[in-house]
């Protein structure tokens, strides 16, 4: 299409948007071209501003959308108040797979917007249309769910590390690997991300993650630079 996609169409000219579309994501690569043309069509698009909300813990689950382009932070409030961060997707990425756990369920945390963000997805209603006529669809969600667990349990396996800093600079490693950006420094997190936010990443108090920061910046094993992360490609050794 010369015009390009409906998303590239109406995204701003500074948002760096996903090579793959909605209708080209491989839990749907079994749909006829009809039924991708469905989805392109009747999808929900929708621009979201740095900190704006896109659903709230305790909606109706009942969207499910691919990130286009920015990038989407998920957090949960707690019964006494307190608010942890659960994950941070980019573009490429889904946001709202909770519509899929069970009718009728409700989103157990809150989606928001880290920077510009574009999203496009579709609703409950559109999803059991696509599965009533290609069941094939239901095995793809299914491997994507166990691919988001195995994702969980890693994380989960970046706890039992003895040391703090080592705990830290895996959860860094593995935000830099799927989140940064690759540079002559070594990978690069470009994005604000708080001492508060990695404490609830790395199970740790915030005042220990600051001390470990610290550390992980003294080996050379992480670098700052202006409101950038960087974490170099052969990080300095403590004798050195």
């Amino acid at each position: 299409m010369a015009s390009g996609c409906v998303c590239q169409n109406m995204a701003p000219d500074d948002l760096e948007l996903a090579g793959k579309c909605l209708g080209q994501l491989w839990i749907f690569e079994n749909l006829s071209g009809e039924e991708r043309a469905f989805l392109a069509k009747n999808a929900l698009r929708s621009i979201y501003e740095p900190g704006q909300i896109i659903f709230l813990q305790g909606d109706p689950a009942d969207k499910l959308f691919l990130i286009k382009g920015g990038r989407v932070r998920l957090s949960k409030n707690l019964e006494d108040g307190t608010e942890i961060l659960l994950d941070i997707r980019k573009a490429g990425d889904f946001v709202g797979e909770y519509m899929l756990s069970e009718r009728d369920s409700l989103f157990p945390v809150t989606a928001s917007a880290m920077e510009k963000t574009l999203i496009c997805g579709f609703t409950q209603g559109m999803f059991d249309r696509l599965i009533h006529e290609n069941p094939s669809i239901g095995l793809q969600v299914i491997k994507r769910l166990s691919e988001q667990v195995s994702s969980l349990t890693t994380r989960v396996g970046s706890m039992t590390l003895s040391s703090l800093e080592d705990r830290l600079y895996n959860v860094l490693v593995n935000v830099a690997n799927e989140h940064g950006q690759e540079d002559s420094r070594g990978r690069v997190i470009s994005f604000p991300i708080t001492h508060e936010d990695l404490s609830f990443l790395v199970g740790a108090h915030r005042v220990s993650i600051t001390r470990a920061m610290k550390a992980l910046k003294q080996s050379g094993k992480i670098k700052k630079s202006g409101r950038s992360l960087i974490l170099p490609h052969e990080p300095l050794s403590e004798e050195g």
